[in-house]
């Protein structure tokens, strides 16, 4: 249970610093590809807690395997956002960050702020890092 409270303590800092409407982290599933939303607090965080993500062909995975961020200009409209329930209605610019020390990761942190808002900038992206 201590790292799933640091993973919770990671992404309310991180919505924080960057004021994005939404921070969902996702960590790794077991013997599988496939990354699992742990914890998701702000703006449509009830459809994105459990969801089960692939690591092939999604933002989250594609932060989680190169282990560095990955940004959409518009979270809503990407293509590598997977089916499931739609969940980033009103949402805008996203990016997906590693969680992780020693080069490896132990989870990835998805930000997105509100339809219309600023994106990520790269101060605030080495803000995240540390």
């Amino acid at each position: 249970a201590a790292q799933a409270e640091v993973l919770k303590l990671i992404a309310e800092r991180a919505r924080e610093i960057t004021g994005a409407a939404l921070a969902a982290m996702s960590t790794p599933v077991k013997d599988t590809d496939t990354l699992t939303v742990e914890l998701a607090i702000g703006q449509q965080a009830e459809a994105h807690r459990g969801l089960v993500l692939p690591v092939d062909g999604t933002l989250t995975g594609e932060a989680f395997t190169s282990g560095a961020p990955v940004s959409s200009p518009d979270i809503a409209h990407d293509t590598r956002v997977t089916a499931g329930p739609p969940r980033f209605a009103g949402l805008g610019p996203a990016v997906a960050v590693p969680v992780g020390a020693g080069g490896q990761v132990r989870g990835v942190v998805l930000l997105a702020r509100g339809t219309g808002a600023g994106n990520f900038s790269d101060t605030e992206l080495e803000l995240l890092k540390s």
